[in-house]
């Protein structure tokens, strides 16, 4: 019965992580911190590349560590990016929070 419990409480958080309504919210914080449009989709496509290329990288090394243990690190980096991102007021901090 917790096994699917845990795979309940997975689906929630995938849901909520891909809600489209956190793009516009936080391309209006990011203009307010000062950091222009044109940045803000520079980066956005350069990650949208980055992805493309790293998946099948990244399939091979979730086979060997385990999927698991890359949920729990990919939910530790969406974490760190959220308060990078509430920290944000440069260019710089923007790429960090966005790779």
């Amino acid at each position: 019965m917790k096994k699917k419990r845990n795979i309940y409480i997975l689906y929630g958080l995938i849901f909520l992580q891909a809600m489209v309504f956190y793009a516009p919210v936080a391309t209006i914080v990011r203009e307010s911190k000062g950091i222009n449009i044109r940045d803000v989709l520079t980066l956005q496509s350069l990650l949208s590349i980055i992805i493309v290329v790293s998946e099948i990288p990244c399939g091979i090394i979730a086979d060997k560590i385990a999927y698991k243990k890359m949920l729990i690190l990919s939910n530790i980096l969406l974490f760190v990016s959220k308060i990078v991102f509430w920290k944000l007021n440069n260019f710089t901090m923007l790429a960090v929070e966005v790779f």
